[in-house]
């Protein structure tokens, strides 16, 4: 294991993704932004998922601006997986991520009623011609 050193609270010896975690786990969205300039794009995959994993909105929320597509898509389906209605809905909120039908097939098969009426809805707002299964229920 190697050593490390802290100070006021923050590993300063270590890879920036150690330090983006630990900040993600406390839920501190301050160091979360200033650490993510010196993040790479894989390390804002991960902290995505131990934000969904910690049920961390806000620090969600500014995770989000640095994600690709493809994460985000990843911690959508974990929070769908995870039962977290409230981390769904901060997802789908989240444009540069698309969303199909098969997104509201998941939700249906895996999470609760809310997350597979914020992703239908979701769905139904970007693409307002497209059937969805909240659409052809009504």
């Amino acid at each position: 294991m190697l050593p490390s050193v802290r100070l006021c609270g923050y590993v300063t010896i270590g890879a920036p993704a150690a330090t983006l975690d630990e900040a993600v786990k406390r839920g501190d969205v301050r160091r979360v932004r200033e650490l993510l300039a010196a993040a790479s794009v894989d390390d804002v995959g991960a902290a995505l998922l131990e934000a969904v994993a910690a049920d961390e909105c806000d620090v969600l929320g500014a995770l989000l601006p640095a994600a690709t597509a493809q994460h985000a898509h990843v911690a959508l389906r974990a929070a769908i997986r995870g039962k977290r209605p409230l981390l769904v809905d901060v997802l789908v909120r989240y444009e540069a991520m698309p969303l199909s039908e098969a997104d509201v097939e998941y939700a249906t098969q895996y999470g609760r009623a809310t997350s597979v009426i914020a992703v239908s809805r979701a769905l139904e707002q970007r693409a307002p011609c497209a059937p969805t299964l909240l659409g052809a229920a009504r």
